[in-house]
């Protein structure tokens, strides 16, 4: 099942993540970076939004938000697995993207950027084990992505949650850290992409219809949500 993270974002939940830029004077003593690659998701979501009428379930009291709670959480499971399937064929690729235009992005600001594989996680399991990365670098660019597709005015569109990093080798010292949601409207305190309005599809069943073109929103959004964070460095 989609964890409850990844839940969250889909339904532009999530939690405010802390919000750090980057300073003049550190961007100065920054030439190397080390930009750790991070994984393609196992599933591209598709929020369906709320059962209509579900907010009834309220009037029972926890039990009744208990029981609407499933409900969501399995209709969101179902159309989330359903849309992975049809646009796996097509390779989305986000990561891949992402990655591959956030190193364009780096390179053309100055930066010498090298991709390396995840190191270990420390011991506790809540970070990455910077300490075990090898060779010389001035920092470390870690992150995030999620995507897939929202309800949004009546029908669908590409929703992207990216999560970044910068950090010293000690994995103590972050100085940079941004939240970017690639979508129709911003959520919270995001920095907000907006996506293309050619990648909306009046309902889901037409996105799953035709999941090339779904497909590329997600790769499209991963290169827009890339160029967004470069422009931060």
């Amino acid at each position: 099942m989609l964890c409850v993270v990844l839940i969250s974002m889909a339904l532009g939940a999530c939690a405010a993540a802390p919000k750090i830029a980057l300073q003049p004077e550190t961007k100065q003593s920054i030439k190397r970076i080390a930009l750790v690659e991070i994984p393609e998701p196992s599933e591209y979501f598709m929020n369906p939004g709320q059962l209509p009428g579900g907010a009834g379930l309220y009037a029972f009291g926890a039990l009744g938000g208990l029981i609407l709670g499933g409900i969501e959480a399995s209709r969101l499971q179902a159309a989330s697995s359903r849309f992975t399937e049809s646009v796996l064929p097509h390779k989305p690729g986000i990561s891949a993207a992402l990655l591959e235009q956030l190193e364009i992005g780096l390179k053309q600001k100055g930066y010498d950027v090298t991709r390396i594989p995840p190191p270990p996680m420390t011991a506790d399991g809540k970070s990455l084990d910077l300490m075990k990365i090898e060779g010389s670098y001035d920092a470390f660019l870690t992150g995030s992505l999620r995507g897939g597709y929202n309800t949004e005015s009546g029908g669908v569109a590409p929703r992207l949650v990216a999560s970044f990093s910068l950090l010293t080798k000690s994995g103590s010292e972050p100085l940079f850290a941004e939240t970017y949601l690639y979508g129709m409207r911003s959520v919270g305190q995001a920095v907000h992409i907006a996506s293309d309005p050619r990648f909306f599809f009046k309902s889901i069943e037409a996105a799953n219809a035709d999941s090339k073109l779904a497909a590329d929103g997600l790769r499209v959004g991963a290169t827009k949500t890339a160029e967004r964070i470069a422009s931060d460095f």
